[in-house]
């Protein structure tokens, strides 16, 4: 697994290279619904696509862990978005990771089968304790 969690952590290190990236993200994301995209309507996105290289960093560092500061900020990050805060809809995380590897897939150089399967497996525990904690 460790090796799974490392090849995502190095993906992530070569998309965030281009500036694209998270530009794409979000673009995928917010027209993959109409809810998705009422959401993100007041959205400031220089704010909000560098939580979001945060938080996949967080996601990663906390991959294959339940202890840590890594763990704990992930955490806090599931409880953010639980419907007490912002109510993120639990249905959205698979949109979310489809729209992310569409985007892994455009702008890291290396990619491959086995890098998206990288992402998808070291992304899955993080991704659970989000859908729990809503």
């Amino acid at each position: 697994m460790q090796d799974r969690i490392q090849e995502a952590r190095d993906s992530l290190s070569r998309c965030s290279q281009a500036p694209a990236f998270l530009d794409r993200f979000y673009q995928l994301f917010i027209d993959s619904s109409d809810d998705i995209r009422k959401k993100f309507e007041k959205t400031d996105f220089a704010r909000q696509k560098k939580m979001l290289q945060d938080s996949l960093f967080v996601m990663l560092v906390a991959a294959g862990t339940t202890t840590g500061l890594a763990y704990k900020e992930l955490s806090k990050l599931a409880d953010r978005h639980s419907r007490q805060q912002l109510g993120i809809d639990p249905g959205w995380y698979d949109i979310w990771l489809r729209c992310l590897l569409q985007a892994v897939s455009e702008h890291d150089p290396e990619y491959r089968p086995e890098v998206h399967d990288a992402w998808r497996e070291s992304l899955r525990d993080g991704i659970e304790l989000m859908k729990a904690r809503y």
